[in-house]
Formats: C-alpha cells, structure tokens, sequence
C-alpha cells in the first residue's frame, strides 16, 4: 500500500499525470447511488458470492464448476453486473447459459484440457484475473498510465491468492465468507454513522 502511495502521490504529480487513486470507487457514491441498505447487501453478499463463483469455484475442478465460472466470468467481463438495465443484459445472460451448457457438453475435454495446467498456475491466474477485473473500481481510467494500473489492484491479486489457497483447502463457503468479511470492512460502518 505504501509503494501505491508513494507511486500516486510522488511519481505521478512527478511525470504530470493526476491521482489514479483519487478515481476510485468510493463505497459512499455506491450507497448514495442505488439506496444504503440495497449498497451495502450488494457489497457484502451480492458481490463476493457472484465473484468467488466466477474467480474461485473452478479451482475445485469439475465440468459444472469450470461451466459455471467460465460462464459467469463471461457475462463479468461483457458489460455491467449489478444492474439490470436493457435488453443487453438479457440476452448476456443467454450466451452465459449456452457457455455454460456447451461447456458442460463438453466435460471431460475441458477437464483434460485444465488438467494440463498445474493447480499453482490456476491459483495464480484466477487471482491475477480477479485483481485485473478491479481496475473498473476506477473511473475515470487515465489511458496514458495505463501500465500503472496493475500495481493499483495488488492488494486484490493479493486477497485473490488467499482465498483461492482458502477455498482449496477449506471449501467453497470459506472463501465467500472471507470475501463478505473484507468488503464488509468498509460497508457495514456505514450502517450506524
């Protein structure tokens, strides 16, 4: 956290570029946007069950957890998640569903194609894609120091490797847990003030 200071604060007022932290997401214009007590059952239980099923709950390998997360990570990364906004959103949700199905279809050549691939490295890029998936906490995204953004999301490669070493080795609810347990750190305080 510090070296994410010491880049935003120093380095970047340095090379003429503006706080790439002061973009962040703030969880406050989340829960004045969509309404405090919706904010915070988005942030503590929507989200880290949505995102440890897309990140996570193919580590524990089978042709319906692979399908599952490979499906959900598509409709992650294709548009917006938390808000059901147009006829898009549908129609996401269909190519999800005939990901999923086709995925499931083909089941055993998926499994022999992620068994190919050691457990570390599964850990390591579902972290890597978690945190990378986390830059959209910023906004705007400052194009020019595009290459900086990675270190701004280390902390989430870091929770990443943690809760994925959890959810091997514990479970699947583990993870989930410590996952509503870290967003809601900075949720829940907002309950009572």
């Amino acid at each position: 956290m510090i070296f994410i200071l010491i880049i935003d604060k120093e380095i970047l007022p340095w090379i003429g570029e503006p706080s790439i932290y002061a973009t962040h997401y703030k969880i406050d214009d989340l829960l004045e946007e969509i309404g405090l007590f919706y904010g915070v059952f988005l942030v503590t239980i929507l989200i880290p069950i949505f995102e440890e099923l897309a990140f996570r709950l193919f580590l524990k390998p089978s042709g319906f957890t692979i399908a599952i997360s490979v499906a959900l990570l598509l409709f992650f990364f294709t548009g917006d998640v938390y808000y059901i906004d147009s006829f898009s959103y549908y129609l996401r949700i269909l190519v999800c569903l005939i990901v999923f199905f086709v995925i499931r279809r083909f089941d055993k050549k998926v499994l022999e194609v992620y068994s190919s691939v050691s457990p570390s490295s599964w850990i390591i890029v579902s972290s890597a894609i978690f945190s990378l998936a986390h830059i959209t906490n910023f906004d705007p995204i400052h194009y020019s120091v595009w290459y900086l953004y990675p270190i701004y999301v280390l902390p989430q490669f870091f929770m990443g490797l943690i809760a994925s070493t959890i959810r091997i080795n514990n479970g699947f609810i583990w993870s989930v847990l410590l996952h509503m347990l870290i967003n809601g750190f900075g949720a829940w305080p907002k309950l009572i003030t």
